[in-house]
């Protein structure tokens, strides 16, 4: 009687928090690169995947011999987070693609049929590692004006004014606008004072660009108050890991 094990062992995946420079570009292959296949020998063992919480993973099934196949569950529900829909792949055999939207352990039941009909289970464990924590605010500091410098679309972002005033005077935002995307036009963006910290501001870029206008206000009058015009190139392409 044909016992199967299993080719490969614990396949490491992405862990820990990651730079969005470093984020893959599309589903993780959780075998990298290689075709899942039983080696014939006369154990079983029970490999392992990891895949990241709230990030796409895959697997590809190939086949030992022609007139074998795999049979999947009949649902495609696992023992934890993990779900899956499966494709047939040109080369034989099949591609699972996983999904998960928080950490844990999962456990799919496959089954290795072989030509002549024997059947063999190969139960698949995926361990899926929670989504990294929500990266903390992008910082402008703004040391000059015009100030010209970046920002991340949709992240929260914390405006510095580094340009000191005279005592009772504080800066004071009088525009603030974002070019939209398709349209072309201007905006208004939402900025709001941060309470707990002087001369600095809170707000979430989107668009292509954003526009600041800062002014010195407060106790006083001033003929040519300090006025900073800031600029800032909105990245909307930056993965979120």
């Amino acid at each position: 009687m044909r016992r199967l094990a299993v080719a490969g062992a614990a396949l490491l995946l992405l862990a820990g928090a990651v730079p969005a420079s470093a984020c893959s570009s599309g589903p993780v292959d959780v075998a990298r690169g290689r075709v899942f296949m039983p080696d014939g020998r006369n154990a079983l063992t029970s490999p392992v995947g990891h895949m990241r919480a709230g990030w796409p993973a895959f697997l590809n099934l190939g086949l030992l011999s022609k007139g074998d196949r795999w049979e999947l569950p009949p649902t495609q529900e696992t023992r934890g987070p993990v779900s899956w829909k499966a494709i047939p792949r040109e080369e034989g055999g099949l591609t699972l693609h996983f999904s998960a939207a928080e950490g844990g352990q999962s456990m799919l039941d496959l089954h290795y049929v072989f030509a002549d009909g024997y059947r063999s289970l190969v139960p698949y464990i995926v361990i899926v590692e929670p989504p990294p924590p929500p990266p903390g605010p992008w910082i402008v500091n703004v040391e000059r004006s015009p100030y010209r410098g970046y920002a991340r679309g949709g992240r929260e972002t914390i405006l510095r004014m580094a340009l000191p005033l005279p005592t009772g005077r504080r800066w004071q935002v009088t525009a603030a606008a974002f070019l939209a995307y398709p349209a072309k036009d201007w905006q208004p963006l939402p900025v709001e004072p941060l309470a707990e910290e002087t001369g600095a501001f809170r707000f979430v870029p989107q668009g292509e660009k954003a526009r600041i206008t800062l002014e010195e206000g407060g106790e006083g009058w001033r003929l040519f108050p300090e006025t900073v015009e800031v600029e800032l190139i909105v990245d909307s392409s930056v993965p979120k890991c």
